[in-house]
């Protein structure tokens, strides 16, 4: 039995579903996979795969601590805190994984995403990344060389980065976040674009679908009981999606339909009827809205700085509308906003994107085979 691992991060929905048709891919060749993940991301996956439940198992793994959730006098303390707690349970998931290999001996690959203790030397290792470069705070912008010396040499354990972006300076999704200088010390391909959305060519009748997940929560409630109340004055059918997998549940506002969580069918389903998208500047939002070429305003999750540098370059490149503060907008004049953005015209989507990646690990595990 051919084996595969996957080990994704729960910091917001984006990593799981940018896997998803990349673990779809690996299914289709009869492997066995093996997913490592937690919380929201694990439900989810769970949720999208049961119908292949025979060839999947799931298992859990600790969160990484959410690095961006103070502000002020306090940053440093629970800066220092959170980032000794990454690095401990970096280094037991790494134990977990050389456990792993040792127990599955026909474990074949490990492709992580955002995971970096999941590597081994035995096995071709793989990592899923577009932050080549963090987007330090301005208070840190001293340390941002450090920073992104140390996140190559943790990239460089693993045999190759895949990079969902495109090779093009000028024209690319994620800017220096994945064309940083460092960027030839590490053995990297630009893949492109990963989304697990497909066009389903249905009649776009949702004028503004809303979608709210990511994993600070402390800034969520707030933000979506705003854009439910700025909702009502605008003319159009208006559907919510709220990301959280905890629940299953359909409610109506007026002339509002606001899901808690949306999977399958159904959350496919909602995307491609939406004329506009409503939702943070995550980075895989981003390659959704490329992917089936949908306008959209974004807003970045507070003190999550590479929500707020991608904000910026978006706004600055014209790619979206694009609200900054979301404690202060109008979405009224967002809107308006939309139809004077232009498209980002990507050089191929997400199926070649995934053939890359698939033709890689194959080629490697091919070469570790013959050694």
């Amino acid at each position: 039995m051919k084996k595969g691992l996957f080990a994704i991060t729960n910091q917001g929905l984006g990593h799981a579903t940018r896997e998803l048709p990349i673990i779809k891919r690996f299914l289709k060749e009869d492997y066995h996979l093996i997913i490592l993940s937690n919380g929201n991301a694990l439900r989810f996956l769970k949720e999208e795969l049961r119908d292949n439940a025979n060839n999947v198992e799931f298992r859990e793994l600790e969160a990484y601590p959410p690095l961006e959730r103070k502000r002020g006098l306090s940053f440093f303390y629970y800066l220092i805190k959170d980032l000794n707690r990454t690095f401990r349970v970096m280094n037991e998931e790494h134990k977990y994984i050389n456990d792993i290999v040792n127990q599955e001996k026909n474990l074949e690959f490990i492709i992580s995403d955002g995971r970096y203790g999941c590597y081994s030397k035995k096995v071709p290792s793989f990592i899923v990344s577009h932050q080549i470069k963090f987007k330090v705070p301005s208070l840190l912008s001293w340390a941002s060389p450090i920073v992104e010396s140390n996140n190559i040499k943790l990239l460089s354990n693993f045999d190759k980065v895949f990079i969902p972006d495109y090779e093009d300076r000028e024209e690319n999704l994620a800017g220096e976040l994945s064309h940083p200088k460092g960027i030839s010390r590490l053995n990297h391909e630009y893949v492109g674009v990963l989304s697990s959305y497909n066009d389903l060519k249905i009649k776009k009748d949702i004028d503004y679908l809303f979608i709210i997940s990511g994993y600070l929560l402390e800034y969520k409630d707030s933000f979506v009981s705003k854009l439910i109340e700025q909702s009502k004055n605008i003319q159009g059918k208006k559907v919510f999606i709220l990301g959280d997998t905890s629940k299953n549940t359909v409610k109506k506002e007026g002339d509002i339909t606001i899901y808690s969580f949306a999977a399958g069918k159904l959350r496919e389903e909602l995307f491609s009827r939406a004329k506009t998208i409503i939702s943070r500047a995550g980075y895989t939002t981003v390659m959704d809205l490329v992917e089936l070429n949908k306008k959209a305003i974004l807003f970045p999750t507070p003190h999550q700085t590479e929500q707020e540098y991608l904000a910026r370059l978006y706004k600055k490149r014209g790619y979206f509308s694009v609200g900054l503060n979301q404690n202060k907008f109008s979405l009224e004049e967002l809107i308006k906003e939309v139809d004077k953005t232009k498209t980002f015209m990507k050089p191929w989507g997400t199926k070649e994107s995934v053939e890359r990646i698939y033709n890689t690990v194959i080629k490697a595990i091919k070469d570790s085979h013959q050694n």
